[in-house]
């Protein structure tokens, strides 16, 4: 992909999501990709309605904090020399089977952690992402309006 879109941006989540069940919560850095453009006020994108839609609620960092991040950016830079600099990879399969099995690894040595954090629930079966929805209602449940 030589550019990440939101549209692109929801779909990792999701099969996250389908694969380990719904979080409490989902934190994003500030990026457009995930808060939603900024040139209309009062407007979200599409990954806040992604997670508003499913009952998870999106966590973003503060500007200008770095360390609020630090755990995801810690992740991405093991990932980058245990996975991508270590390896010369021919296609984009043999990449994501490469890092698929890292990450499996990471969760295996971290199955402790993972047991002792609160149950998720499974993402709704029949569930369909819906762009022209009300953000603030999903599965008979209102949020409280600003």
């Amino acid at each position: 992909m030589r550019l990440v879109t939101a549209r692109a941006a929801v779909e990792a989540p999701k099969a996250h999501w389908r694969s380990v069940g719904l979080p409490a919560y989902a934190q994003f850095d500030n990026d457009t990709v995930f808060q939603g453009a900024h040139q209309y006020p009062d407007s979200i994108g599409r990954v806040m309605r992604l997670c508003l839609s499913l009952g998870v609620i999106p966590v973003f960092a503060p500007p200008r904090e770095p360390g609020f991040q630090a755990a995801i950016e810690a992740f991405n830079g093991r990932w980058q020399t245990k996975v991508w600099m270590r390896f010369e990879h021919e296609s984009m399969a043999m990449l994501t089977e490469r890092s698929a099995r890292y990450v499996a690894a990471v969760r295996a040595r971290a199955v402790l952690r993972i047991d002792a954090a609160p149950a998720r629930r499974r993402l709704p079966a029949a569930w369909q992402f819906n762009l022209h929805a009300h953000p603030y209602e999903h599965q008979g449940r209102s949020f409280v309006k600003p």
